[in-house]
């Protein structure tokens, strides 16, 4: 439950901390002289982070991918991710507190509420849950406070930039067309009936008759009209293969419109099928598509924001963090 919990609050306010729910708050600028007496890792501008807060993202980061089950990258590697992340949180704070960028306490009841809803929870169950983490309910306003203030001034700071056209939706349809779209099939079928329990002469005599159907056909009879001639045979309208009978499956597949083929015997009978039409159908629509294109663009504009924010600050890394 924990875990969707994280990943709810991820995906509700779309922000880039691997420390949502990190049990410690970034030091404020008037750090206290317990505070100073701890190891710099990192300078920020005018701000710093301590090594005691990087051990808390990295056990808060360590606890989320157990949750989800991903092997965690060698510790050099994760160290610097986790630091890195926190220098970016630090970052976009700055700007945010620049731009007078706030959150309400309504807000803030108002996200706490999505994540509760989200999880099945309550809020007092939401609480009782934190406290087992062992995470206070004021810490974990404050870290999300931290990540509404990010999500505005990332949307103050992209929403001009990102826009998509139609040439977009094509080549994302185009890119990933197999994953998107099926073909659907519309197909026709003549029967010539067998009775339950067919006996071998039956079968034959049945067999032979959907035999000389066929062949009367591939002399130009009309196939609809034939249809009316046995009753039983139907228009089966628009499937996709595995929505069609299994006997046909392989047959259609390799047909192309308004071919005719057969007898294919079922239990009921022996078919003769027609392909009216087949047509490849988007099971995405583009509605979906333009949201994934989206976010698509707005993850990418979102990196190369930070990378800029980032190559224009003054950051300092300590050589043995």
């Amino acid at each position: 439950m924990w875990k969707k919990i994280l990943t709810s609050m991820v995906i509700i306010l779309s922000v880039t901390s691997i420390s949502a729910f990190a049990q410690s708050t970034l030091p404020a600028p008037n750090a206290t002289h317990e505070q100073s007496l701890d190891q710099i890792v990192a300078v920020v501008n005018d701000e710093i982070i301590t090594q005691s807060e990087l051990n808390h993202a990295l056990t808060a980061a360590k606890q989320q991918f157990m949750q989800r089950q991903i092997s965690l990258p060698d510790q050099k590697t994760f160290k610097k991710q986790v630091l890195d992340q926190l220098i970016y949180q630090k970052l976009q704070l700055q700007v945010a507190k620049h731009n007078q960028i706030k959150v309400t306490n309504n807000e803030i009841n108002a996200a706490v509420a999505r994540i509760s809803q989200a999880n099945h929870l309550s809020q007092t169950a939401l609480k009782q849950k934190l406290t087992q983490e062992g995470i206070s309910y004021k810490e974990f306003r404050s870290q999300l406070q931290k990540q509404l203030i990010i999500s505005k001034l990332q949307h103050q700071a992209l929403q001009d930039t990102i826009s998509i056209n139609k040439s977009d939706i094509a080549a994302f349809q185009k890119q990933h067309a197999g994953q998107i779209a099926s073909t659907e099939y519309h197909i026709a079928t003549i029967l010539i009936p067998l009775p339950a329990s067919a006996t071998q002469a039956q079968i034959n005599h049945a067999k032979g008759k959907a035999a000389l159907v066929l062949k009367q056909l591939q002399k130009g009879s009309s196939f609809e009209t034939a249809m009316k001639m046995h009753p039983g045979s139907a228009d089966l309208g628009w499937r996709s293969a595995k929505e069609l009978p299994q006997v046909f499956v392989k047959t259609v597949l390799k047909m192309k419109p308004n071919e005719v083929t057969g007898p294919i015997q079922a239990p009921n009978g022996f078919h003769i099928i027609k392909l009216l039409d087949k047509e490849a159908k988007n099971t995405v629509s583009d509605q979906q598509i333009q949201r994934i294109v989206y976010q698509q663009k707005v993850e990418k504009a979102l990196q190369k924001w930070l990378t800029q924010l980032r190559s224009s600050a003054y950051i300092h890394i300590y050589a043995d963090s």
